[in-house]
């Protein structure tokens, strides 16, 4: 059997009593090379084999199947909170968790602040080109709190440097070192510029957000980021997504719950509107957008470079196998109708959320019967009537219906 033990210093004497019943029963103990030396130390017999992780790390999975048993890998924290967790299911073994405080967690309690909004990257065995791109999406919004997982190839004074581009002099960044050892350390809240442990949690607590006032004497100000602005949403034609219906497709989908960095896929972009909001409230997410339109395509890429959104831009038409290769987290189908939107939920992966658009009552029981939740959606003009410039009156348009899936 594999146990997984989180564990988030280098002393048997922080984990729980089960954890630390695992550790003392093992005939191999796995680790970090830094942590392993540490717990060698503190065990008092020799019968245990102390293994560091293999280089490179690929090589564990083959490693697991020869070392003897019960084996126990130390990981870091919480391991299924961008831990081994991931790496053991994907290699299909057998193995049972036991997981400690995130380092995240630790920090956080440190300084007395939740740490719920906050969103949260790890540079640990990715590339540096796309951690830094990940990380200035969300940067760009002022009011966002970011905690960072540094690692040997973006050690902490490389995210210093990302996140002063990004910075107001009234934010606060803080660096925890090697947490629940001898050399722990915290810097802040304006670190110095020199070389840091590249085993580090790094905080960065926005001035404009509600939940750094127990750290921060700064008067809080509103933030200068417009989510969408009708005024510079440029519409050549009358078809496109009403405010109303931009408004409502975000929260049926529930963006704000899904994984930092996940796809969001937009079918029949049209001008873009919809993808456009999603990515304002959660720059973070990674846009694909399919238009068949070529007469959309200008527009679609002049709203695209106006809200400073990045797309993958699709100029064709989307066939549902198509979701096979992109694996979207979240859809919304937007042209192609409620038949292409059942497609495409048969064939995406179990949870994906999908929301569809339409306006053919025709295709209300076929939406209501495989998603299980439509709505109507109205939007009106304001119009003046008759001799007198004061009378006015509201003329509602057509009806635009929403369906979308439970996950």
């Amino acid at each position: 059997m594999i146990h997984v033990v989180g564990i988030v210093g280098d002393s048997l004497d922080e984990l729980s009593s089960n954890a630390r019943a695992q550790v003392l029963k093992a005939k191999t103990i796995i680790g970090a090379s830094w942590r392993i030396q540490a717990i060698e130390r503190l065990l008092t017999t020799n019968s245990i084999e102390l293994m560091p992780f293999p280089r490179p790390f690929s090589k564990l999975a083959k490693l697991l199947e020869v070392v003897p048993k019960p084996c126990v890998i130390l990981a870091s924290g919480d391991p299924g909170f961008f831990g081994i967790t991931r790496y053991l299911s994907n290699h299909n073994l057998v193995f049972e968790v036991t997981p400690a405080p995130s380092s995240i967690s630790y920090a956080a309690a440190k300084l007395r602040i939740p740490w719920e909004h906050f969103v949260v990257l790890s540079a640990h065995g990715r590339d540096d080109e796309a951690f830094q791109d990940m990380a200035q999406r969300c940067l760009i919004d002022p009011s966002q709190s970011i905690a960072i997982l540094s690692g040997p190839t973006f050690p902490p004074e490389n995210v210093i440097k990302l996140l002063r581009g990004y910075t107001e002099p009234s934010d606060q960044i803080w660096i925890f070192e090697n947490i629940l050892t001898a050399k722990e350390r915290i810097s802040g809240p304006s670190p110095e510029d020199r070389t840091y442990s590249h085993n580090s949690v790094i905080l960065l607590l926005r001035s404009v957000s509600d939940n750094v006032a127990s750290v921060s004497s700064a008067t809080k100000t509103s933030s200068a980021l417009s989510v969408f602005d009708e005024d510079q949403f440029h519409h050549p034609d009358s078809n496109y997504s009403k405010i109303e219906v931009k408004s409502m497709i975000p929260a049926l989908l529930q963006i704000d719950s899904l994984p930092t960095g996940s796809r969001f896929l937009e079918i029949g972009a049209g001008h873009g509107g919809i993808g456009i909001t999603v990515c304002r409230l959660r720059p973070d997410l990674n846009l694909f957008q399919y238009e068949q339109d070529k007469t959309k395509i200008n527009t679609l890429e002049m709203n695209l470079n106006t809200f400073n959104v990045k797309s993958t831009l699709i100029a064709k038409s989307f066939f549902p196998k198509d979701v096979e290769t992109i694996r979207p987290s979240a859809i919304f189908v937007g042209g192609g109708g409620v038949r292409l939107a059942v497609a495409i939920y048969e064939l995406a992966p179990k949870g994906t959320r999908i929301c569809v658009s339409f306006v053919s009552p025709e295709d209300l029981a076929l939406a209501y019967d495989v998603f299980g939740n439509v709505k109507e959606v109205f939007s009106n003009d304001l119009k003046r009537f008759g001799p007198r410039k004061d009378r006015t009156r509201l003329i509602p348009s057509n009806p635009v219906f929403l369906a979308w899936n439970e996950f």
